[in-house]
């Protein structure tokens, strides 16, 4: 990397960015307990492609440390987006590659995720959340 560069505020968010995402590597164990096995990747939505929004999990040994992935690849921001998961309501915001220390808009996060159990008997929950554009959320 050229040193330099970063006295501009897009490479010095990359950067930022970068180490909060390799924390989360070094620290979650869905990011490494099972990273090369096929039970360490869940898809849970493909079915809206028309928008770009793929939402994936990856899973750990224990259930309760697993993560949801949600990528948003399109300029469009998703207010209330909902998503059906099974077995482990996500109440907390991991990451968002949109926040102003990365350099980008901040304007789109979650401060509160809102779960609600669909049915108890299958532990479905449906999740209600904001999705920046054209970024990553990770879910705990």
């Amino acid at each position: 990397m050229d040193w330099f560069l970063l006295k501009h505020d897009s490479h010095a968010g990359a950067q930022t960015c970068l180490k909060a995402l390799n924390k989360i590597l070094k620290e979650e164990p869905a990011m490494h307990e099972k990273q090369f096995i096929q039970g360490g990747f869940e898809w849970v939505d493909l079915n809206h492609r028309d928008e770009c929004v793929i939402v994936y999990k990856r899973k750990a040994e224990k259930p309760e440390d697993d993560l949801l992935i949600i990528l948003n690849m399109m300029p469009d921001v998703h207010h209330d987006w909902v998503i059906e998961v099974h077995d482990k309501e996500y109440t907390q915001e991991l990451f968002n590659s949109d926040l102003k220390e990365y350099d980008c808009t901040g304007d789109v996060f979650n401060k509160d995720i809102r779960t609600e159990c669909v049915d108890k008997e299958s532990k479905k929950y449906k999740i209600t959340i904001n999705l920046p554009p054209l970024a990553g959320l990770i879910l705990k």
